[in-house]
Order: structure tokens, then sequence, then C-alpha cells
């Protein structure tokens, strides 16, 4: 076994790889371009300051500003002081070898649950959060993300040993539960160190209509007239009016739905593209960012029992803006949206005896599938194609098995953030 005591900072040995080995943790800018050179290897899109900011941790201010805001929402929503929370906590584990060239890499996020008293949203179509409708009691869980081996360090147990650290780091900081989302070659690795899947999610991807032209001009065709020009969208597609107000207000109906309250990375996101946050107190609420030369569509999500017509006419809005924001930049050159689906029948775990859970559990899946499908719908007429399917996985400390702590309700996901951030 490679390092089977996760010793830090002290040399260890690779079978045909040498002896000068070390495992740290990664120190912020000084190790950036190293970063980004490994993931290179996997296509992966994000910029330099991106990952600067999150390997720093956000520091102090950070914290304080993002409790402020839990404060504030919180007694908007529901005329109580609320709890502060903390931002998200960043870490990166790394494999370095002699040259100290990065060979390996896993990145966590921990979180702080939703409990009871959390704010979701102040608007009529939407009330408490589930994890406050379940008790949700607080908590962390965390997310599992890049976990990636340099090509001539794979199958050396290497994978291995990042993702016992990254698990080992979670643990350590109080996260019960640990999420991913993995390839169809990372799944049996994941399913060794006790993660069992929970659903799938879909990548659609739209290039830059002015490159894809040549090779696909049907799909830029669709992308044309689904983003007009900037000088000639829509009155319905001008996000002006999005303030800071709307902005607390997607803060809290996101944490209803992911799970956890992320108002820094959300300020960060809005940041990279502050044209694409979109709030409709009727529908739900969506958020576009950039990373790297794509720009992402996502975190979405819609309120409860609003019509598949209404979700659809929302969403389309929501790609108008951000295919209309790719085309007028020079530094992005396409846009993706992660959609979550179900797992098969034969993939869902647990039993059938309890037939109320069961009939529940339908609803929400039902739901669920009808919210998923309008948003791929929409994004298959805007000249989206569909590339590939991940399959996100949970780990609970002690039991693999043991039943989730509802997160939050992901039946009114329509697009999720990232594969790497949740």
């Amino acid at each position: 076994m490679v390092n089977p005591e996760l010793s830090y900072d002290e040399e260890f040995c690779i079978v045909d790889k040498g002896c000068a080995h070390v495992m740290r943790q990664l120190r912020g800018a000084d190790d950036v371009a190293k970063l980004e050179t490994l993931l290179a290897e996997v296509a992966f899109d994000a910029s330099e300051d991106e990952w600067i900011a999150l390997l720093s941790g956000g520091g102090a201010e950070d914290a304080e500003e993002d409790a402020t805001a839990t404060a504030t929402a919180t007694a908007t929503a529901t005329g109580t002081g609320g709890a502060r929370r903390r931002s998200p906590l960043h870490g990166a584990t790394g494999v370095f070898d002699e040259r100290d060239d990065l060979v390996a890499l896993a990145c966590t996020t921990v979180y702080d649950r939703v409990g009871d008293g959390d704010a979701s949203t102040s608007t009529s179509t939407s009330t408490s959060t589930a994890a406050a409708r379940e008790g949700g009691g607080g908590g962390r869980f965390a997310w599992c993300g890049n976990v990636v081996v340099r090509n001539d360090y794979r199958k050396l147990g290497v994978a291995s040993m990042v993702l016992r650290a990254a698990l080992e780091e979670t643990s350590s900081k109080g996260a019960r539960e640990v999420y991913l989302d993995a390839s169809d070659m990372g799944v049996k690795l994941y399913q060794r160190a006790g993660f069992v899947a929970t659903s799938r999610v879909r990548r659609y991807a739209l290039r830059d209509d002015r490159d894809a032209a040549s090779s696909n001009a049907a799909a830029a065709a669709a992308a044309a007239a689904a983003a007009p020009p900037a000088s000639t969208r829509d009155e319905d597609d001008d996000v002006d009016d999005f303030d800071d107000d709307d902005f607390e207000r997607v803060v809290a109906a996101d944490a209803g739905i992911f799970g956890a309250r992320r108002a820094s990375l959300l300020r960060a996101w809005r940041s990279t593209a502050p044209g694409c946050f979109a709030w409709d107190p009727e529908v739900g609420y969506a958020c576009a960012h950039a990373r790297g030369s794509k720009l992402y569509v996502g975190p979405s999500g819609v309120f409860e029992n609003v019509p598949v017509e209404a979700v659809s006419l929302f969403f389309e809005r929501v790609i108008r803006l951000a295919v209309g924001e790719m085309r007028a930049r020079d530094d992005l050159d396409g846009v993706v949206a992660y959609v979550p689906e179900g797992l098969e029948e034969e993939e869902e775990e647990g039993d059938d005896d309890d037939d109320d859970d069961d009939d529940d559990d339908d609803d929400s899946n039902a739901a669920a599938a009808a919210a998923a499908e309008a948003a791929a719908a929409a994004l298959t007429r805007a000249g989206f194609v569909f590339e590939e399917r991940t399959t996100r996985m949970r780990r609970c400390e002690g039991d693999d098995r043991a039943p989730p702590v509802a997160l939050g309700d992901a039946s009114r996901c329509l697009t999720i953030a990232s594969l790497d951030l949740g």
C-alpha cells in the first residue's frame, strides 16, 4: 500500500517511481501553476484567481460577511434573528514527486448543513426548507472533487491514497456525509471506499456558435435563435433590476435546495457574470458563472408546485441570458449545464418495507424528473448537445447504508453548480 499511514510532509515510496514523494496540503498561489498543469490533463476549466481564492479559504472577513448576510436573510424570511454560519471550508491535498511537480490531487469543500430556523425564501410560493421540515438539525456535510492522478501514476494506488486523505480531512472538520460526482472510470474506486450511488448528472454543452457553424450548422442556428445579440434582447431578459435584495433571496432559496447556505460562493460566481443571475418570485432562481473559458448555467432551482410550462419558460430565459453572455465575451467559448436525474429502478438503494415512504419518494422522484426533463428539453431546443453522464455518490461515516439526512429539496433543482463544489 502507498503511504499507508497517510504521513504528511514526509518522503515515501511509490513502486517504479522512487522514494522522494511527499503528500501535503496545497499552499495557495505557490501551487496554483502546478495544479493547473495537472488539471489540464482532464480538461478541467478553472481560472487561476478562482483557485487562489478557494485554496486561501476566504478568511475571517469573508466568514463575517457571510454570517451577517445569513442573519439578514433569516430575519427577513422568518422574522427572527438568524444563527451565524461559516463560509464553506475548502481544502486540497496533493502528492508531489522529487521535482515538486504535482502528480495527484483531491479537493474538498465542507458545508454547514441547513437546520431548523435557517432561511429558505420569503416568497409566498415556497415555505421552509426541506431540511427544516425534517428537523435537519444542522451539522456538516462535504463535497469531494477533482480526484485526479497524472497518467503515468495511475494504477499505483495513488488515487486511493489521496481519496483517503480527503475523507480524513472532511471527517476532522465534522462532516459525517461526503458526496462526489464520479466518472465511469472512478465509480469502482469510490465504491471500494464506501460510496453508493444516489443519482446521476447529465452534462450538456454548447460551443460558441461562431466556431461551431462549420461543423454543426443546425446547433449554431438554434443557438442564434435562442440568444439574440445583447442589443436586441427582450425586456424580459433585462436583469438590470436584479439587486442585492434579489441576491439574498437567491442565496436563501438555494440553501433550501442545496442544503447549505453558500453566499460566499454565489457572490464570487455572480462577479464573473453579473448579468446572468435571475429571480422570479413565482417560479424560482437561476445563476450562471464563468470558470476558465466556459460559462456554467447553475445553480438553479424552482419553488414547489410550479407548473412545468412555467419552469420551461423561465429556464429558456436563463439560457438566452447565458448564451448571450457567452457570445458577447471574447474570453468564453462555450456554455455548459449539469442537469440532475434519478437512478434507474434497479440501481436505487433501500427496500420496499414502508409503503408510505415509498409514496412520498415516488412523488419526489416524479417532481425531480419533470423539472430535469424541462431543463434538458430547453437546452436541446437551444442547440445544446448531451456530452456525458456522471454518477452522484454518497458516503456516510460509520455506515454507508445509513439513511441520509435531508440536505435540501433536490427535487426542485434544475441545474447544479459544478461537479467539484456541488
